[in-house]
């Protein structure tokens, strides 16, 4: 008899968990599953508390390569952005003042 799996569940949106490269365990005694973008945004609100049980946890996300290269990829632009403003600024103060 063949039996379907069914996929796991975020318990903080309650959506199905698809990839597994999606998944975040937060290592308390409940040991519930989230997809890492959920547990990162209740994080930043609830930081060190399990979402389910409420117990103290330390969380340790391991961000994918590819969010790695995003935030690498805006931290960049901004220090771009931070030169150009700076030469934009220094030149208007010393060729037209």
């Amino acid at each position: 008899m063949l039996t379907q799996t069914q996929p796991s569940i975020c318990t903080l949106c309650y959506q199905p968990i698809e990839t597994p490269s999606r998944v975040t365990q937060v290592g308390c005694s409940c040991t519930p599953t989230y997809h890492t973008n959920c547990i990162l945004r209740w994080n930043d609100w609830n930081p060190d508390r399990c979402p389910s049980c409420e117990e103290p946890v330390e969380f340790q996300i391991e961000a994918s390569q590819s969010t790695l290269c995003k935030r690498q990829l805006v931290i960049l632009y901004m220090i771009v952005f931070i030169i150009v403003l700076c030469s934009v600024l220094i030149w208007y103060f010393t060729v037209l003042q």
